[in-house]
């Protein structure tokens, strides 16, 4: 489990994954050493499993953001196709599910043509047996925060 203090840098590195040790300390009242300790403690139980760097998907013309439900013909339970899909270029989340759809896949692509190319590739994936995709007008919220 996680404590207050614990609780309080979590949401400061979740804001913020560049904040300094001296900046979190001043921020929750406590010293860096002691901070650090309990960010490598925490990254030790698995509690913060990484840093990432968010990009500006548009700059590196990746604007193009699409959501594709997949339909498999594999067992319940089995992730085979899920494991494949999460190999591919472009791929960003995975999703297992319930229901009609096995799987829920962000994707980022330049364009249309890129999608085409894209969903050619998933439909060669064993035992995928239909998608439908819907693509992102505009991102309205997108974060990794968590309210804790």
């Amino acid at each position: 489990m996680i404590d207050d203090i614990d609780r309080k840098i979590l949401v400061l590195l979740g804001q913020n994954a560049r904040i300094s040790n001296s900046e979190i300390a001043k921020q929750i009242v406590m010293t860096p050493p002691g901070v650090l300790d309990r960010i490598r403690k925490l990254e030790k139980r698995g509690v913060i499993k990484g840093y990432e760097t968010r990009i500006d998907t548009k700059k590196v013309d990746l604007g193009m953001t699409v959501l594709i439900m997949v339909q498999t013909s594999e067992n319940v339970g089995i992730n085979e196709v899920g494991e494949a899909l999460a190999k591919l270029s472009r791929v960003q989340e995975v999703y297992y599910l319930t229901g009609e759809f096995c799987y829920m896949l962000k994707v980022r692509v330049s364009n249309t043509d890129d999608l085409t190319l894209f969903l050619e590739q998933v439909g060669k994936i064993k035992n995928v047996r239909d998608t439908r995709t819907t693509l992102v007008l505009k991102t309205i919220k997108e974060t990794l925060e968590l309210d804790l």
